[in-house]
């Protein structure tokens, strides 16, 4: 998923010449998944220089953080555990968010139980929006269409947050 990740952020800023496979060796992701957050800082240094972009480290998971990125327009690397029960929840969200009214939706995730933690399932995701009406990010996986776009509650993501650095990549000065 990192790869995956950062390739949609590279292409994202209109770059070419890197791809998931280039960075999965620059990030020695091996069979199955399972590169880490180092290997993908480091990892991405020469080919993103290469780019004419940097990746940089924006501190932990915090509200405003997020919201001052995407306001500029930068997508935000989170990494967090998509647990089942986090998963199940998005899979909610993608099929009942769009049938209800507003009001409905602010009442049924009002509602809405803590998610346990757990570090099940490391992944990383984009997140590209948000609504402060709801307290809700709008989070982009490399899962296919289907996950182009998932809105999470502020409260689900501190719950499966991994606890490291977000991170943007921006062009460089």
């Amino acid at each position: 998923c990192v790869p995956a990740t950062v390739e949609r952020v590279i292409r994202y800023y209109g770059a070419d010449g890197v791809d998931m496979h280039k960075l999965a060796e620059k990030y020695r992701t091996g069979k199955g998944g399972g590169t880490s957050a180092l290997h993908m800082v480091n990892g991405s240094r020469r080919l993103l220089v290469d780019a004419g972009l940097r990746m940089r480290d924006i501190g932990r998971l915090r509200r405003h953080t997020i919201v001052k990125y995407v306001d500029r327009g930068m997508p935000v690397l989170w990494l967090h555990y998509a647990t089942p029960e986090f998963c199940r929840r998005q899979d909610h969200s993608i099929k009942a968010r769009g049938r209800a009214t507003r009001e409905a939706w602010k009442r049924e995730i009002d509602l809405q139980k803590r998610l346990r933690q757990s570090t099940k399932g490391p992944h990383i995701a984009l997140v590209i929006g948000y609504n402060r009406d709801t307290d809700e990010f709008a989070v982009s996986n490399s899962w296919g269409e289907k996950h182009r776009i998932v809105w999470v509650r502020y409260v689900d993501m501190l719950q499966v947050d991994q606890k490291a650095s977000l991170f943007v990549v921006e062009p460089r000065k």
